[in-house]
């Protein structure tokens, strides 16, 4: 038997299920994250016998990054998957991809990219995505992702050596296992992230809260600083408070003691 509730009450509970699924899933990526950190650092100390089943090498320096990625861009013959954390990508890297993504996509290659939301929030990022989806690229936004990856043909991962600073080195993986494994972290996402001609068309927002928004709930439910959500979301902080003033107004909240598992700490002003 169906009982109708107010939409404040019923709009809650929508709320609170969907964070729920959000902060599995973000368990998943972070135990997924950690066991990547893990496995970086054991191939890249000492080893008495090296696998025959895994191969294992660093590149460091970002013009020699450019070229590896290169190189196995013009050797993938069916796939690339891609996760792109940090917000807006700089116009070098995107000036640096450009080609690339022209040649992979023009030889019939399939493109799957994940961004955070905020790419839509800069010009030049939003003009690169529409290039990538007008050639055949397919392109998704989540809220949150836990590091960069490339992984070419399901058989080859290039992750940081540093997630905090990537420009300084790369791993370079094959093998498969901790390949298959950083596979199935990349089908989580993006199976739970949003198409992104979705979000430009406000097909989501009209129906709940976004991923976004979500995830400003959850970092505030567990007390992140203001400055601290704007650097998971790659968000400037002008942005974090809009996101909580969106979130607030959603839920009817007058302040954030009211929003679901809200935090009063690293208060944004919203006047």
């Amino acid at each position: 038997m169906i009982h109708p509730v107010r939409p404040d009450i019923g709009l809650q509970y929508l709320v609170a299920r969907a964070q729920v699924d959000l902060v599995k899933r973000q368990n998943q990526i972070e135990h997924s994250r950690a066991a990547i950190a893990a496995l970086i650092t054991e191939l890249s100390g000492p080893r008495e016998m090296p696998s025959a089943e895994i191969s294992f090498s660093q590149v460091f320096g970002l013009d020699l990054i450019r070229v590896k990625l290169e190189q196995l861009a013009h050797g993938a013959r069916r796939q690339v998957l891609s996760l792109m954390p940090d917000g807006p990508q700089a116009s070098d890297n995107m000036d640096a991809s450009r080609p690339v993504d022209e040649m992979l996509l023009r030889r019939g290659v399939q493109v799957l990219t994940v961004y955070l939301e905020s790419v839509r929030n800069e010009p030049r990022n939003r003009e690169y995505v529409e290039w990538l989806l007008d050639l055949g690229g397919e392109v998704r936004v989540t809220a949150i992702l836990p590091l960069r990856m490339l992984v070419f043909d399901r058989e080859i991962a290039v992750v940081p050596v540093n997630p905090s600073r990537t420009e300084i080195g790369v791993a370079v993986i094959e093998g498969n296992g901790p390949v298959a494994a950083m596979c199935a972290l990349f089908d989580t996402i993006w199976e739970n992230s949003t198409a992104y001609r979705e979000i430009q068309a406000g097909r989501h927002a009209a129906e709940r809260l976004t991923e976004q928004q979500l995830a400003v709930v959850r970092l505030l439910a567990q007390g992140d600083t203001d400055a601290a959500i704007s650097r998971k979301l790659g968000i400037s902080a002008r942005t974090t408070g809009r996101l909580v003033a969106e979130v607030m107004t959603r839920l009817d909240a007058r302040s954030r003691f009211q929003i679901p598992g809200g935090s009063s700490r690293g208060r944004t002003r919203l006047a």
